[in-house]
């Protein structure tokens, strides 16, 4: 920001403005990328930019440079590979939101910026977590896994991409336990897989006064799942009820969501 006079070949068509409309302007396509895509080509359109004809540079903060390609009034430019994303996408949850510059090699000046997004599938650890995102996130029901690769899944029956396909525990009748009785416990669900082969069955687990109880499980179909007869105690003889959270988890450790918080 300077006067007029001290600008250099302010005469020059857009190399000086006094109107806040004649500054540069930026748009980026695609402008999200995944952190398992490397050098993807991206395309910047410009408006109000001075002769670029030494050069420019797009600088993806201060971690990576590569080297703008002009042509026919845009600019392309490659995204930095995967393993240059990652120190910069590292613990910030599925996304991370960085400046783009354009970077005069007349003058090694940063000029202008537009926002670049990536965004990381894989931190997701449910199926509506992952589908519900603001990103193009595949679940793997079979793998237990979010992925911006649908072809990481194992088989297409297996991918999943809206809400209403995930495996999840829905609504019934309040469940009741009776304390110390043993007896079987029938939950409603939709889209539960079968286990394949060389997976485990499916569990109950149930969370009782920092207790955690496994009971194992026997999947009926599709949208039914009997957590099998046992007994269930609590300590504490004045109290005539207890809240109990419980999760249905199959292969050890793949969760079945649970968005309606049903409890025991």
């Amino acid at each position: 920001c300077s006067r007029k006079d001290r600008c250099e070949r302010a005469e020059e068509p857009q190399r000086f403005t006094t109107r806040v409309e004649q500054c540069v302007q930026l748009a980026v396509q695609p402008d999200t990328v995944s952190v398992t895509m490397s050098e993807v080509q991206l395309v910047l359109q410009m408006q109000n930019v001075p002769s670029l004809s030494a050069g420019v540079n797009c600088s993806f903060e201060d971690y990576v440079e590569t080297e703008g390609r002009i042509y026919g009034g845009r600019i392309f430019c490659l995204s930095p590979s995967t393993k240059e994303v990652a120190p910069i996408t590292r613990d910030q949850g599925d996304q991370r939101v960085i400046k783009l510059y354009l970077k005069s090699k007349e003058t090694g000046k940063k000029f202008a910026s537009v926002n670049l997004v990536f965004y990381n599938c894989s931190v997701h650890q449910s199926c509506l977590s992952c589908v519900n995102g603001n990103f193009p996130c595949h679940w793997c029901k079979y793998r237990h896994m979010c992925t911006q690769d649908a072809s990481d899944c194992s088989f297409q029956e297996g991918r999943v991409n809206t809400s209403e396909e995930c495996p999840q525990i829905l609504p019934s009748t309040q469940i009741y336990i009776p304390a110390g009785v043993m007896r079987p416990i029938t939950l409603l669900a939709q889209n539960l897989p079968q286990p394949q082969s060389g997976q485990r069955n499916y569990e109950c687990i149930f969370y009782i006064q920092g207790n955690t109880h496994s009971v194992p499980a026997l999947r009926f179909n599709s949208t039914s799942i009997q957590c099998q007869k046992t007994t269930y105690d609590y300590e504490g003889s004045d109290i005539s009820d207890l809240p109990v959270d419980l999760s249905v988890v199959w292969n050890g450790n793949f969760v079945i969501d649970n968005p309606f918080n049903i409890q025991g």
